[in-house]
């Protein structure tokens, strides 16, 4: 019975040293993950920028990297900090401007397109003041069709 007792103790024992070994490999895989370049989910297509405020840039990349941002042409120069975050910053730009932001950081790129720089609000209350524009194209169809705006 003591045999049978050992026996159990040591496929346990084996069992938790695979599991973690596992787990340590999972971690080693995401922190290499990690590591690539990246913008945070707030950086998107179609955003739009303040133009009245200067305009910071910030991700991460591989560790102690060089990243070069292009916003509208506008380049510049960086390198990632060993915890892998980097930032820049942009004088305000025209209301109106358009265009994209490009990051680079040796291999990998992130082109985002259609942002704009313009009045940027942010509004709180209830749930149902969630309203899509696209439902206006029906009820104000003429302003729209009569707009000197083409973004309109």
């Amino acid at each position: 019975m003591v045999f049978l007792n050992d026996l159990k103790q040591s496929k346990l024992i084996k069992s938790r040293l695979l599991s973690t070994a596992m787990l340590l490999a999972a971690v080693v895989v995401a922190s290499n993950a990690k590591a690539q370049l990246r913008l945070p989910q707030l950086f998107s297509d179609n955003m739009v920028l303040d133009h009245s405020k200067i305009i910071n840039i910030w991700g991460t990349a591989s560790p102690g990297k060089p990243v070069t941002v292009s916003l509208f042409g506008d380049i510049k120069e960086t390198s990632s900090a060993a915890d892998g975050k980097w930032e820049v910053w942009y004088q305000p730009k025209l209301a109106g401007q358009r265009g994209e932001l490009n990051v680079a950081s040796g291999t990998d790129r992130i082109s985002l397109k259609n942002v704009m720089m313009g009045e940027v609000w942010i509004c709180s209350g209830q749930s149902n003041m969630e309203f899509p524009l696209g439902s206006f194209r029906d009820f104000y169809a003429e302003e729209i069709r009569n707009s000197k705006n083409d973004w309109i």
